[in-house]
């Protein structure tokens, strides 16, 4: 039984691949590449629009989108076409950004692709939690958790060793490969999901879930947003694209390594300690990269980085599931609960931009962004103290 359930949930969570793959290689490395290359006084600055643009279609869409999921799946629909929808979209904005050659057509198709990414992602992430017994969501999350840092690492390889336009096409080609995974997934019927999934009485943990993860998102979009221009401007990286790959590999393995162990343990445990554990440890590693930025630190910094976000991505999800009432409106609540990365990932770079504006020397700049990161990965940490302990 055990290896049939390992078998459904990998195959539940190969689309994640795909999708963090894409996000991965266009904002991290293509896109900061591209800009370099076609307007290099205005890339930071049109980087950070194009962050927070993508942002704030990824915090309105997935609400909106799940909502409809959830109203479709009660009236006997599949959420697959759904997904299917967004896919294609998806596609759409890929070919736009392939046929373009200045920042605004780039801008269109990067936008068009997140909005497909929003809706899509938004009818797929409900399947998880109505194909698995809530007993074994943690470890179930812990291999959701390991394909989107899998689909990272992959994209960060994908990004650093192909030019642009060529990330462009592979993105797309594997998305169809993870949209063709759906064929194979059974969704069940629905099951009237009035009864309470939580294991909570009311809101409250529901909430303050929603305000640990926004601090923690905000840290990590300071972090992930600027990364290339670091080892660009502040280190002097002759090869900024690589530098940033490596580094950010080094995270993603020491993250896989995490994932599934720390979602399985919290099947057993009180989650929220392993979640408030795992952003000590991004807190620290933050701490490490703005305190001591220098390059043969970086490589333990990184590791160290890995786990806890590992640990923290498929551990806060299953606390997520944790602290949604009604599993009815499943694809709405983690819509919600999406916010709480959508609007950091609005702000940060634009607050990012600003910080790193303040400083005429890059190396200081990027010093304190790194420590402010920290200090939102301690905050949401202490937030997350307040939620109510519960165990399976």
């Amino acid at each position: 039984m055990l290896e049939r359930n390992t078998q459904r949930w990998v195959l539940l969570n190969c689309y994640w691949v795909s999708l963090s793959l894409q996000s991965t290689a266009l904002l991290t490395l293509a896109i900061p590449t591209e800009l370099s290359q076609i307007q290099p006084q205005e890339a930071t600055f049109l980087l950070a629009l194009l962050s927070s643009g993508s942002a704030l279609l990824s915090t309105l869409i997935p609400p909106l989108a799940g909502a409809y999921s959830d109203a479709q799946h009660r009236r006997g629909i599949r959420r697959a076409p759904l997904i299917w929808l967004g896919g294609i979209v998806d596609l759409a904005g890929l070919l736009v950004m392939m046929s373009s050659w200045d920042p605004a057509g780039l801008a269109a198709g990067f936008l068009l692709a997140t909005l497909g990414q929003s809706v899509s992602a938004s009818a797929y992430q409900p399947l998880l939690p109505e194909v698995v017994a809530s007993q074994a969501w943690g470890l179930a999350a812990g291999y959701r958790g390991a394909a989107n840092l899998i689909g990272t690492i992959l994209g960060l390889a994908i990004g650093s060793l192909f030019p642009p336009r060529m990330v462009y096409f592979l993105s797309g080609l594997l998305t169809l490969l993870g949209l063709w995974t759906l064929h194979y997934i059974e969704e069940p019927p629905f099951q009237g999901g009035e009864e309470p999934k939580a294991r909570i009485r009311d809101f409250r943990d529901f909430s303050i879930t929603f305000a640990g993860r926004f601090m923690v998102n905000f840290g990590i979009t300071l972090l992930m947003t600027f990364v290339f221009f670091f080892f660009e401007r502040a280190l002097g990286v002759s090869q900024p694209g690589l530098g940033t790959a490596l580094v950010a590999g080094v995270a993603m393995i020491g993250a896989v390594l995490s994932s599934i162990w720390a979602g399985s343990y919290s099947d057993r445990a009180d989650r929220r300690k392993v979640v408030i554990f795992s952003a000590c440890l991004m807190a620290l590693a933050a701490m490490g990269f703005g305190l001591l930025p220098r390059e043969e630190l970086i490589m333990a910094c990184a590791l160290i980085f890995g786990l806890g976000f590992g640990a923290f991505r498929s551990t806060d999800w299953a606390l997520a599931l944790d602290t949604i009432p009604k599993l009815r409106d499943v694809a709405r609540d983690l819509g919600i609960l999406g916010i709480a990365g959508g609007i950091p990932g609005f702000i940060a770079p634009l607050f990012g931009n600003w910080v790193l504006s303040r400083f005429d020397q890059p190396l200081i700049a990027y010093r304190v962004l790194f420590i402010l990161a920290g200090l939102c990965f301690a905050l949401g940490a202490g937030v997350l103290v307040f939620i109510r302990p519960h165990r399976s």
